[in-house]
Formats: C-alpha cells, structure tokens, sequence
C-alpha cells in the first residue's frame, strides 16, 4: 500500500531526476525552444480572450439596458442593470489580467531571446517605431499621435466606462424609477 507522503517522494524524486537529466546544455535549449513557444502561444490566447471578453461585455451591457428599459418598469430596472454592472466589472478585472500576463510572457521571451544573443521581436509602440525608422518607413502624423498612446490603458478605459455608465443607469433608475426612456415611447409597441 503507497501512502500519499510516499507519493509525493516518489514525484519528487522523479522531478529531480528530471532536471538532473536535463544538465547537458542541448536539453536546456530544447527546454528554452519550448517555454518560448508556449509564451508565444500564451500571447495568442490572452490577445484573442482579451477582445472577446470586450466584446462579451459591450454585447451582454447593451441587451441588460435593452431589457431594463424596454420591458421593466420602476426599481425592477435595477436588477438586469445590476447584473450587468457586477458582469462588467469581472470582465474588466479578467481583461487587465489577460493583459498583465501577455507582458508578463513578452518580457520572459525577451530574456530568452537576451540569453541566446538572438534580435528581440519588438513588442512596444517605440521598439517598432524604431525598427520601422531604421527602415526608412515614416509614418504620418495621424499615425504618429496614435501610436504615443497606450492601448492598453485605452482599452481598460473603455471597460471602466461601460462599467461607469451601467452605474449611472442604476443611479438614474432608482431616482426616477417610472420614467419612460425617451427610446421606448418612439418604438412602436403592438398589443393584440
């Protein structure tokens, strides 16, 4: 019979015995290849979760305000509102969370490709800017102002908004719980 403490000796000693095997430099440079990759593909997944959790929140924010306004009347309005407040503000969290990570993985490919003496992938506004001047590309004005500003705190600016709106909404509610939104009395509603 193996008792859990025995386990985990038995794990620990293979995990030892692991890295006791990997000494010889080719296997660190295998194991180097295959953390860049994973970060490589880490970026992918943050980038892509990043812009469908924007989208998530714009989406679901605008249905709970369509419902609230639309369908609800007096403080029953809150609640989609609520909903989609709380939503909104772990979208926002997770966002600058998959962001963080992504720096976090660029900076650890950067220390790779720093120990392996190899050109480093630029990954910052100026680094490409740089790279593109030392190509003889000129980017115009417009291009220029855009590319100064941090994207990221754009993007967490756009959440915090959204977050920022569906608050107010909340606020306006409870204060004039029974006021009709001036969309809902344009929008044709049939009774049969």
């Amino acid at each position: 019979m193996v008792y859990l403490a025995d386990t985990n000796h038995i794990v620990l000693n293979k995990e030892r015995a692991i890295m006791e095997s990997m000494e010889s430099s080719n296997d660190k440079t295998k194991l180097k290849i295959e953390q860049y990759n994973r970060c490589c593909e880490d970026i992918r997944h943050y980038d892509s979760g990043v812009w469908q959790i924007a989208s998530i929140n714009i989406t679901v924010a605008g249905i709970m305000i369509g419902i609230a306004f639309q369908y609800l009347t007096g403080v029953y309005r809150v609640f989609p509102l609520l909903l989609a407040l709380g939503l909104s503000l772990t979208l926002t969290v997770t966002s600058s969370k998959y962001i963080f990570f992504q720096l976090g993985r660029a900076q650890f490919m950067k220390t790779i490709e720093e120990e392996y003496k190899i050109p480093s992938v630029p990954t910052k506004s100026q680094d490409i800017k740089d790279f593109l001047d030392s190509g003889k590309v000129k980017l115009d004005a417009p291009a220029r102002w855009f590319i100064g500003r941090k994207a990221n705190r754009w993007f967490v600016g756009m959440m915090l908004f959204v977050t920022a709106l569906l608050g107010l909404l909340i606020v306006v509610s409870l204060l004039f719980p029974y006021q009709t939104s001036s969309i809902t009395r344009l929008m044709p509603i049939h009774h049969k």
